[in-house]
């Protein structure tokens, strides 16, 4: 089965959707640039709503220790997903010093891009591969070149992101083998805000079966 995960949802009924239709993972932004961020007291209180099985994923860009613990005076998260970080090292220390396991974002738009993933599955839990664009950490709503995944042989599971979307999510895990999908922008009827017709569609494009 492929594990999805649903980004960046704000409001409980999102949540619950999610989960009902087949999504593992739920991602809830802290990042105050991004039209999907959630103060803290919000994001906590979304956090609780969210049904076992399925896991609670704070995403971040480069964060500071301090962060990290502000936001685990509030709650404690399943995993990190840390965005603009290149050394295993920091992956390494984030781990340790809050006991939770890291999802590293590598930013792809040429073959180039793939190498750091290498380097951070050395300390990450898993990859996530996402659209590199100048001024966006993630979240653009635009596909990188899905081929440049054909074959790629990492130590730790990988999750598939950028520019997907109902249409084009079954051909992108035929291209790339994908065991794991990550989509934001992809279920939005507008920057920031979710739409519960699109999360149903991707999920279910998503784990449709195919020939």
């Amino acid at each position: 089965m492929i594990l999805i995960k649903n980004c960046g949802l704000k409001r409980a009924q999102e949540i619950a959707l999610a989960a009902a239709t087949g999504a593992s993972f739920v991602g809830l932004v802290y990042h105050p640039s991004s039209p999907r961020h959630l103060e803290l007291p919000v994001m906590a209180a979304l956090a609780a709503t969210i049904p076992p099985p399925v896991k609670s994923v704070v995403v971040l860009v480069n964060p500071s220790d301090a962060t990290l613990d502000v936001i685990l005076k509030h709650f404690r998260p399943d995993y990190w997903q840390v965005h603009g970080i290149t050394d295993a090292a920091r992956i390494t220390a984030i781990k340790e010093h809050t006991g939770i396991p890291v999802i590293a974002g590598v930013s792809v738009k040429t073959s180039e891009d793939i190498l750091p993933a290498h380097h951070l599955a050395t300390a990450a839990d898993s990859i996530l591969f996402d659209t590199r664009h100048d001024t966006l950490a993630g979240g653009s709503g635009e596909a990188f070149d899905w081929s440049l995944l054909t074959g790629i042989n990492l130590p730790v599971p990988w999750f598939l992101a950028g520019g997907l979307t109902a249409e084009n999510v079954a051909r992108a895990i035929g291209i790339t083998g994908a065991k794991a999908v990550d989509v934001s922008s992809g279920i939005e009827a507008r920057p920031g805000e979710k739409s519960l017709e699109k999360i149903a569609a991707f999920n279910k494009a998503v784990l449709e079966p195919r020939a």
